[in-house]
Order: structure tokens, then C-alpha cells, then sequence
């Protein structure tokens, strides 16, 4: 785009010198003419470029602020996932602490019985 404007830029340049009356350094009608629309033109253009820019900043904030509030909710969703990690890790370690203590508590019957068994035989010898 700026080197379509240099270009442009040159040719009016070049077509408006090329009919400069060197010895009086007076412009022709045709030649104001062509410098003013080539100046309105550029203008008109600039207008249009504004407008597209100003189109695109708003597309892009509200771009922005779409982006902002779905950061938002990803945040909350996180923050929720991770309560409910801890939750499970909770529950899965006071599993196993159920099965451990269950484990525990087999362990202790069948150490009852082990030692009544023992109790009986030892009660057995000395009744002999």
C-alpha cells in the first residue's frame, strides 16, 4: 500500500513538472486539476482505510472481551476440577484406608482365634 501511494505519488509528480512553465513557475488548470484529484483520491482512500481500521479495532475488542470472559469461565472450570481432584483423592484414600483398617481387623480376628486355639491346647497339656 505505501509503495502504491510512492508510486502514485511520482507519477503526479513526474505529469505535474512535465507542464510547469519553467520561466514563470505557473501551474496549468489541467495540471491543478490532475493534483487535485489525485489529493481527493487519496483522501477518499485514507477515509476508507479509516474506516476498516476503525471496523477492525472494534471487531478485535469485542474479540478481546469474548476471549476475556470465556478466560474467566475456564478459570472458575478449573479451579472447579481441581476441587473435585481433591475430592476423589479424599475418597480413594479413605478407601483405602477402610480396606487397610478392614485388613487390620481380619488380621486381628485371626489372631484371636490363633491365641483361643493356643489357650485350648495349653489348657488341653495341663489337663493331662
Amino acid at each position: 500500500m505505501a509503495q502504491e501511494d510512492s508510486n502514485n505519488d511520482e507519477e503526479v509528480n513526474s505529469n505535474f513538472s512535465s507542464s510547469i512553465n519553467e520561466s514563470s513557475f505557473e501551474y496549468s488548470y489541467d495540471d491543478l486539476c490532475k493534483v487535485l484529484d489525485c489529493s481527493m483520491n487519496d483522501i477518499k482512500r485514507l477515509g476508507n482505510d479509516n474506516i476498516a481500521l476503525t471496523k477492525t479495532i472494534s471487531l478485535l475488542r469485542n474479540e478481546i472481551e469474548s476471549l476475556s470472559k470465556r478466560n474467566e469461565f475456564l478459570v472458575k472450570g478449573n479451579a472447579s476440577l481441581n476441587d473435585e481432584i481433591a475430592s476423589l483423592k479424599n475418597e480413594e484414600s479413605n478407601n483405602a484406608l477402610k480396606k487397610e483398617n478392614e485388613d487390620l481387623k481380619k488380621g486381628n480376628e485371626d489372631l484371636k482365634k490363633e491365641n483361643e486355639e493356643k489357650l485350648m491346647a495349653n489348657s488341653l497339656r495341663k489337663a493331662k
